[in-house]
């Protein structure tokens, strides 16, 4: 039998094809697979309580708004890369991936670099503490009242990861639901010192979106012995939306005229 080479070498084109796209599949799979054996079983406990790593892995970009008097604050998240921006009434600023940048007059008087992926951390909570260069412990119960305990988990973090490596958190979560109800963290990015002292924030305004639960609002809490004890402010949000939309790397780049804060 006459054998056709061209048919041949379009057949042998197509099966590496086919092969090659399997590997990647593969790849891709893997890439998304999560390592359960990193995280303590209380949360992932917590983290499927709230909807899931794997469907938060699914999302590429998350927006809300943050309720201000004078005008609220618009803040976009590139879940992948994590490149922000915030259009607020008066400045905008952000994180192009190499750069922070913020556009706004001279009586604004926040530090970008601290601010612009500020209130998205907090936003999304648990869920980025499941980042890589976490290490997790159990810490110590939190007497919310004299009937309430919670548990908690603590988490610190490797000395690369992010601006703040010295910060600690701790999620303290409903040891039946394992809704998590209360952070408390350290703040040593001023300082960058090591510190015991924790500030509080309650979570109890929880809403579903795209399969996972988002905070519509926080409570700081004053304290006093290491405790928290009477709010003393709630921030809300509103226009909430998290998706597998992949946001234009554009939208983050710095508008023309703006500073220029910090390079990689």
């Amino acid at each position: 039998m006459k054998i056709n080479h061209q048919y041949m070498r379009l057949f042998t084109v197509l099966l590496l094809a086919l092969i090659s796209f399997a590997c990647q599949t593969n790849l891709s799979e893997e890439a998304k697979a999560i390592d359960y054996d990193r995280y303590p079983e209380a949360f992932q406990k917590v983290l499927e309580q709230h909807g899931g790593l794997e469907q938060w892995n699914q999302m590429s970009s998350l927006e809300f708004e943050r309720i201000n008097s004078a005008g609220n604050e618009k803040h976009r998240i590139d879940l992948v890369n994590r490149t922000d921006r915030i259009d607020g009434p008066d400045f905008k600023m952000g994180f192009d991936g190499e750069q922070y940048w913020v556009d706004a007059d001279t009586s604004f008087q926040r530090d970008p670099v601290f601010y612009h992926n500020l209130m998205f951390y907090f936003y999304a909570m648990p869920f980025v503490l499941a980042d890589e260069g976490v290490n997790y412990s159990e810490a110590d119960p939190l007497q919310v009242d004299s009937t309430t305990t919670l548990p908690g988990v603590k988490m610190t973090f490797n000395e690369e990861v992010g601006s703040s490596p010295e910060d600690n958190y701790i999620v303290y979560y409903n040891p039946e639901t394992y809704q998590m109800e209360w952070l408390a963290y350290t703040a040593t990015y001023f300082s960058q010192e090591a510190s015991d002292e924790f500030s509080y924030i309650r979570y109890d305004n929880w809403a579903e979106f795209n399969g996972l639960q988002l905070p519509q609002s926080m409570t700081w809490y004053r304290s006093a012995e290491g405790l928290p004890t009477e709010p003393r402010n709630t921030i809300h949000f509103t226009a909430t939306k998290i998706s597998e939309t992949v946001l234009e790397p554009d939208y983050f780049a710095p508008p023309a005229g703006s500073s220029i804060l910090n390079q990689f």
